[in-house]
């Protein structure tokens, strides 16, 4: 069976976020994410067909629930997902030149080490 071409690069993340239905907020883990849309999970899930509004500092994604499967839920969202809003506090979005410049094992935990 040949895969699709046409979805969009996913980024594996696990990332805490709330998500509102109406005036119902339920907290959720968002689990991979795309410029078009996510996985997430959550206690409840809601319903294929919902309209939902996902919230995360500052970011918010309004989108619709495609698929549902057990806890997890796929949204397809209204608009493209500013993924570097979205990742950029919570240090997945890093790029390799700021990895780099974090101190190394060596350097950085000094402290742990036996004298």
């Amino acid at each position: 069976m040949a895969r699709k071409t046409d979805r969009a690069q996913r980024r594996l993340i696990a990332l805490k976020a709330q998500m509102r239905v109406g005036e119902h907020c339920a907290e959720i883990t968002i689990a991979n994410v795309s410029a078009t849309g996510l996985l997430a999970r959550a206690d409840s899930p809601p319903t294929v067909g919902t309209q939902v509004e996902i919230l995360r500092r500052g970011t918010r994604i309004a989108g619709e629930v495609v698929w549902t499967a057990g806890r997890r839920f796929g949204v397809r969202a209204h608009e493209e997902i500013d993924l570097a809003a979205l990742l950029g506090e919570s240090g997945i979005g890093a790029n390799l030149s700021q990895a780099e410049s974090r101190p190394s094992a060596q350097t950085g935990w000094w402290h742990w080490r036996r004298k």
